[in-house]
């Protein structure tokens, strides 16, 4: 875990312009100060442990990974949903969805001298994500993310792109997740595509087996995407069981085009553990 302090106020708001189309806008400004370890304290044999600093681009150093500074930066997000369907009441709208894809642009800036803010960045990412219901053969899930940095020409490593890695057992199983990919190897200022796909068979196969069916577990079969310059593309395939809509384990195998190999086991509840 890398840590650091921040002392911030933030304000956001969303607002559904026209149906299909979600605007959400804010701002924040936030003082942020490198931290360092006070402690070498285990309880295990201190001689056998070594905790690594809070600063993730040199790990066995203690200095403090930046100077204090300020930051004031904008985020603006716009949801869009061809055709949406929904159900209209007096007090509210239920949204009942689309048979089209929902399409997300995000941008993020950095205002150098506004209020004191020592950052300048501008960050624009494009998505597209879907949940398509394929009846008795389950459901489908899918997102695709290409994201630039315009602008860094003034950018701490804490505004960089970083993307849900993971060094552990344990899984929140996000949608936006790679399961064994080191927390800050790929995390750049530059452009990066990120994709992800699940498939949840809702026991298509497993409810064909005697006494295997009464336990209702629910197949998923995953893929994950990650490309940035200067790295090897990261590949990902998993297989798992789920239970109860939320108790779930997976086996992952990753892949890189350099053809390193790496597999390993992913337990947890499903958007508790993160």
């Amino acid at each position: 875990m890398k840590l650091f302090h921040k002392q911030f106020g933030k304000v956001e708001s969303q607002y559904e312009l026209l149906n299909g189309f979600r605007l959400t806008g804010g701002f924040e400004y936030a003082q942020r100060e490198a931290v360092v370890n006070a402690t070498d304290y285990s309880f295990k044999d201190e001689t056998k442990v070594h905790y690594t600093s809070n600063n993730p681009q040199n790990p066995l150093s203690d200095e403090p990974a930046f100077e204090t500074h300020e930051a004031f930066r904008i985020n603006i997000t716009a949801r869009v949903r061809i055709k949406q369907k929904y159900i209209e009441r007096p007090d509210v709208n239920i949204i009942l969805g689309s048979k089209y894809p929902t399409v997300v642009l995000n941008y993020f800036k950095g205002i150098k001298d506004f209020v004191g803010s020592d950052v300048d960045f501008d960050l624009l990412e494009v998505g597209v994500e879907d949940r398509i219901k394929l009846g008795m053969l389950g459901e489908f899930n899918y997102s695709a993310w290409y994201g630039n940095f315009i602008n860094n020409s003034g950018m701490y490593f804490i505004d960089h792109a970083h993307f849900m890695g993971n060094k552990t057992i344990f899984s929140g199983f996000a949608s936006k997740r790679f399961d064994l990919l080191d927390y800050y190897e790929y995390s750049t200022s530059k452009e990066y595509i990120q994709a992800f796909a699940e498939h949840e068979f809702g026991g298509l196969i497993l409810n064909k087996i005697p006494l295997v069916r009464k336990l209702m577990l629910n197949e998923i079969a995953g893929f994950r995407y990650l490309h940035v310059p200067g790295h090897s593309d990261h590949f990902e395939f998993s297989i798992g069981l789920e239970k109860l809509g939320f108790i779930r384990a997976d086996y992952v195998m990753a892949l890189d085009d350099a053809g390193n190999f790496r597999s390993g086991f992913m337990i947890g509840l499903k958007g508790i553990i993160n």
